[in-house]
């Protein structure tokens, strides 16, 4: 490179000039595919970044559904077992929320349903207690049975004229523990009692009858 210190009054005067050295310059044409593939490398960087956020976010919203399912899964179980108090906190999206509330409005009402069961067998058997306890003190023999004529209870009196303990009674036919046949014709008298049990009314035989007790003794009635 010249350096021009000085230049005359004419044109094209050139006055002495110093050397500083020697610059020299390179031109590599880039070419037009780099530049693209630079760009398309970019653009798969920024693609696979947002894949990766994409699915951690999925990620994070399936762990916590399926936590939410599994914690619906113990309380069925836990309720299957008989505690038909457990709830569940309504957590997750809002598919998994509705179905907790429909398990929790379920489980309520089974077990609102259930301590009423509970109450009435409880009343029910108070009654029967005291239903017993009037059987018992009353003179007369008295046997209880099902609608299906099977034995549920006798009276102390029915169980000494009958030779039948409750225990040993209890689920026979009425038939066989009430074994009364016509004491003249000895003909079988079981449709009286099967007629009481149809009509529920009081049913009277219109001649003698005998019982047949448990030990085999008959007995008039």
């Amino acid at each position: 490179i010249a350096c021009v210190n000085n230049i005359g009054p004419g044109l094209g005067e050139v006055g002495p000039a110093v050397n500083y050295g020697t610059l020299t310059l390179r031109a590599d044409p880039i070419p037009l595919l780099n530049i693209v593939w630079r760009h398309l490398t970019a653009q798969v960087k920024i693609f696979f970044i947002a894949i990766l956020v994409v699915l951690g976010l999925v990620t994070w919203v399936l762990r916590n559904n399926l936590k939410a399912l599994n914690r619906l899964s113990a309380a069925a179980y836990r309720f299957e077992q008989g505690n038909y108090g457990v709830r569940v906190e309504p957590r997750g999206a809002m598919e998994i929320q509705s179905a907790v509330h429909a398990f929790n409005s379920m489980a309520g009402k089974v077990e609102q349903l259930l301590l009423s069961l509970r109450q009435s067998e409880s009343n029910l058997r108070i009654e029967r207690e005291r239903a017993q306890a009037t059987l018992s003190s009353i003179g007369d023999a008295v046997i209880s049975t099902d609608e299906a004529g099977r034995v549920e209870y006798l009276n102390p009196l029915a169980e000494q004229l009958t030779g039948w303990s409750v225990e040993q009674a209890l689920g026979h036919a009425l038939h066989e523990v009430f074994k009364v046949f016509e004491e003249t014709t000895r003909l079988p008298l079981d449709k009286l009692a099967c007629q009481a049990l149809l009509d529920g009314e009081v049913v009277k035989s219109d001649s003698n009858s005998l019982l047949l007790t448990n030990a085999g003794k008959e007995i008039a009635i």
